[in-house]
């Protein structure tokens, strides 16, 4: 039978307030390891449903020795781990070196263009480690297997499987801003980078590049995009190079032509359209003419100086639309002609 407890004397009432209640008395107890690890599970699992935990509390597992904390590491998960590590800073000193694992690093094979690429390489590590730490704002994209802002995305539903889930790639929708003038919908940073200009009741966005200083020659980039007769977006590009060099050895024709090939020699290819870049263009061929490509039609045009002039401009049309002819080994041995022998030297 329980032992019955006699009340106290009037008067001598104990205070309620240090009166300890069940749920205190086990709060007191010391945890053991077991429960201190569950209590860490539920955090990683569940921590971003949850409000924020107050700064004064500390997480359980950081109170461990870490000879501890290192053997229960080993044990888990490549991707639990880089996770583990990115959790907090006292952790992150302690396991933090799992994140230069080559295993999570961005895979070589996505720079190779022969052969697609599979949407999504479920035996890479990296992508379990991005499924992990993806949230509201950073989402997964299978095409780069990368985590991207979420206004990358076109259409993004709760439902979506993140290994089908592929980014815009950066690109931007500039029709809008060319057919009616309103920008608002675009990112700050992409109108900024283009002048609008109204002529002939045609709007177009015009983007300077800075100029070009390799000490022999100065190039200048101008890019107007404007909407084509049928539809499509019409890239307008023009190279304005400014010659430094001296007179007076060769002739006139002969001295343009070396200082041209001199100076595509020197810088990083300029791309002309996708197939196919200025240096690789005027290189084949003999200047001032006009040749268009036969894929993307694209025309490119060198345009001669003056008497007396050192400069020259290199300006291209391309049309942002579909190709009209796929790339065949006839195109590539017909569409451009070796250069002639009195240029071979150069």
């Amino acid at each position: 039978m329980k032992e019955k407890r006699s009340l106290p004397p009037p008067g001598e009432y104990t205070n309620p307030g240090t009166v300890t209640t069940k749920a205190e008395s086990q709060s007191m107890e010391p945890k053991t390891l077991k429960s201190m690890i569950s209590e860490f599970i539920l955090l990683l699992t569940h921590g971003r449903k949850q409000k924020r935990v107050q700064s004064t509390q500390s997480c359980p597992f950081t109170s461990l020795p870490t000879e501890i904390v290192l053997q229960i590491f080993d044990q888990l998960p490549l991707s639990t781990q880089a996770s583990l590590a990115l959790t907090c800073k006292v952790i992150y000193e302690d396991v933090g070196y799992i994140l230069k694992d080559d295993r999570l690093s961005w895979p070589n094979v996505l720079n190779c263009k022969i052969w697609p690429v599979p949407l999504n390489l479920t035996q890479l590590q990296r992508n379990h480690l991005l499924a992990h730490i993806e949230d509201d704002k950073w989402l997964y994209c299978s095409r780069c297997t990368k985590l991207h802002p979420r206004d990358w995305f076109k259409k993004i539903d709760p439902g979506d499987d993140p290994s089908q889930r592929r980014c815009i790639h950066r690109k931007v929708d500039l029709k809008q801003w060319l057919r009616t003038g309103n920008s608002d919908g675009l990112p700050e940073k992409i109108r900024g980078a283009f002048t609008p200009v109204t002529a002939n009741k045609t709007l177009s966005l015009i983007h300077c590049c800075p100029r070009l200083d390799r000490g022999c020659f100065f190039l200048d980039l101008t890019i107007t995009l404007v909407m084509g007769l049928f539809g499509p977006l019409e890239l307008q590009y023009r190279y304005d190079v400014h010659l430094v060099a001296e007179q007076g050895y060769f002739d006139e024709e002969t001295m343009f032509l070396y200082q041209i090939f001199s100076v595509l020699r020197r810088i990083d290819p300029i791309p002309f359209c996708p197939h196919v870049d200025v240096q690789r263009f005027i290189l084949s061929q003999r200047p001032y003419t006009k040749e268009k490509c036969s894929p993307c039609s694209a025309v490119l045009k060198i345009m001669v100086p003056r008497d007396g002039e050192t400069n020259f401009v290199i300006q291209g049309v391309r049309s942002l639309g579909k190709m009209t002819k796929e790339i065949t080994s006839e195109w590539c041995s017909t569409s451009r002609k070796d250069a002639e022998e009195q240029f071979r030297w150069l």
